[in-house]
């Protein structure tokens, strides 16, 4: 018995306004609205399955929001039809038995976002139409993939600007009064140790305290500010923070910053800067140091930081050497680097991390 094509047709618009109703209401999880979409195909269509594929960084694709569907009985074949499209650039159909497999690109602007995949058990005549759905759908995935990567940079967005408030915030308002406390209370330490009187060992703990806690807290601030690529160089965040550090601790800062320094992306700068912050802060909390010198240079196809203090030093072959040290390591792993650290008893500490940087000449 034939179907009506008027019929045949108008099912298959009312599956692409579903689809579009789908896609309309989207959410910044890509993988949801895949399986969503597939979902909602299989249904009006009773496919035996329905699959989308999402191109990856590396070149491969990954399977978004699960199998919908029986499954497909010769993953071979469906693997092999899928290589050709993502080859040519080009819909593929083919037989095996009564099980037909279509696949079709999803592209954006020439660009493969991915691959949609249909089996079905029919006569050869739906071959064309269900082709020619398949590619009105891999335009309105496109679509949707669009649409959900606009929902999580508008929530990356919201988060930035949330977090920059909150800087703000705590800038403008707590760390004022953290500075004013501090300037207080070395005030009042300076008064008990002229007059000899017994609080002044009190108040020189309270001294240092401050110091560590406005430290921590201007650290606060530099976490919640993003680093926007292009507005920061490393440079000048290294400077900002061994200048910060010097007033607030009282301990003399030697800068050293090594020829011309290469432009670095926003998550490097950042890690380095979180490194410099977390050395620093042990030089304040541990090292009992007078004075400290950061070097930063570029060498031998990677960029170099150190922290190198005079205080009193530890044995590197304790077997506990706290949290501090093993998170600035994994830090510079993160970004392909290494840290090393060095000290020893009453010699200072010095801590080393080196970051590749493409572009850099080796030496």
């Amino acid at each position: 018995m034939s179907i009506d094509p008027v019929l045949l047709a108008i099912h298959d618009q009312g599956t692409l306004f579903e689809v579009t109703r789908v896609i309309v209401s989207a959410t910044a999880d890509v993988d949801e609205l895949m399986r969503r979409v597939a979902r909602t195909v299989r249904e009006r269509h009773q496919y035996g399955f329905v699959l989308i594929y999402l191109s990856q960084p590396d070149g491969g694709l990954r399977l978004a929001g699960g199998a919908i569907g029986s499954g497909e009985p010769n993953p071979g074949a469906l693997d092999d039809i899928i290589n050709r499209v993502v080859a040519r650039s080009q819909s593929r159909v083919e037989a095996g038995g009564r099980l037909w497999r279509v696949a079709v690109p999803v592209r954006d602007d020439g660009s493969l976002l991915g691959v949609i995949a249909l089996g079905l058990d029919g006569p050869v005549r739906v071959r064309g139409r269900t082709v020619m759905l398949a590619e009105t759908l891999a335009g309105q995935i496109a679509v949707g993939i669009q649409t959900a990567n606009l929902h999580q940079r508008q929530i990356e967005l919201a988060a930035q600007l949330e977090r920059a408030r909150i800087a703000r915030e705590i800038h403008d308002g707590i760390a004022q009064s953290m500075h004013a406390l501090n300037l207080e209370l070395e005030s009042c330490a300076i008064v008990a140790e002229r007059d000899d009187d017994p609080l002044r060992g009190r108040l020189q703990n309270l001294v240092g305290l401050a110091r560590n806690t406005l430290l921590d807290m201007r650290s606060y601030i530099y976490d919640l500010s993003p680093i926007v690529p292009g507005e920061e160089t490393i440079a000048s965040l290294v400077e900002m923070q061994t200048r910060e550090f010097q007033s607030i601790s009282g301990i003399p800062v030697r800068l050293d910053i090594q020829g011309e320094l290469p432009e670095l992306s926003a998550s490097v700068c950042a890690g380095l800067h979180r490194i410099l912050q977390a050395a620093l802060g042990n030089v304040l909390r541990h090292a009992v140091a007078s004075e400290v010198i950061v070097a930063l240079a570029a060498e031998s196809g990677s960029v170099r930081l150190s922290v190198k203090d005079n205080g009193i030093g530890f044995d590197p072959e304790r077997p506990t050497l706290g949290y501090g040290l093993s998170n600035m390591r994994h830090r510079a792993e993160d970004m392909g680097g290494t840290f090393e650290v060095s000290s020893a008893i009453g010699a200072g500490t010095e801590g080393v991390v080196r970051v590749p940087v493409p572009g850099v000449p080796a030496r």
